[in-house]
């Protein structure tokens, strides 16, 4: 039986400032991971989420970044997972075809098919870097905090 235990961690910092500032922030890796629900690991680094912990100060805002920037890849359901969590790898590895694949352990042609799905349902081709920047913040957000920020999927 394991104990339903998470750890959220503030990073290090120097004397009283510093203290104040990891505990600041471990409170806010907290606060996303009880959001993010059951799905969520159990210990989770301020450096891992940072940009969300800074984004996810008003979770109805964030919800609707996600959707903005997301479209129709905002519905939470299992093909849209994929197609996310494809695109984000895909973004996370310089828009690299094979080294997506190695990290999915998926083929290549299996990588350029769920990024091109995935920007045809979203209308992005990456000739914009700031809306390409968003895109990867609100798939960060869409990562960590899955239902809490996507729309529901439709049941099967």
């Amino acid at each position: 039986m394991s104990l339903p235990v998470r750890v959220a961690i503030g990073g290090c910092g120097a004397g009283v400032a510093g203290f104040r500032r990891s505990l600041r922030r471990a409170e806010r890796v907290r606060e996303l991971v009880l959001l993010a629900g059951a799905g969520a690991p159990r210990a989770v680094s301020y450096d891992q989420v940072a940009a969300i912990a800074l984004l996810g100060g008003d979770i109805e805002e964030l919800r609707q970044y996600v959707a903005d920037h997301l479209g129709e890849l905002a519905t939470d359901n299992q093909r849209n997972l994929w197609l996310r969590e494809t695109l984000r790898v895909f973004l996370a590895n310089n828009r690299g075809y094979a080294a997506a694949a190695q990290e999915l352990a998926v083929h290549r042609n299996t990588i350029q098919y769920r990024v091109g799905q995935a920007l045809d349902l979203i209308g992005h081709d990456f000739t914009d870097h700031d809306r390409t920047l968003h895109l990867h913040l609100a798939l960060q957000a869409a990562r960590w905090l899955g239902p809490a920020v996507l729309r529901p999927g439709s049941p099967a």
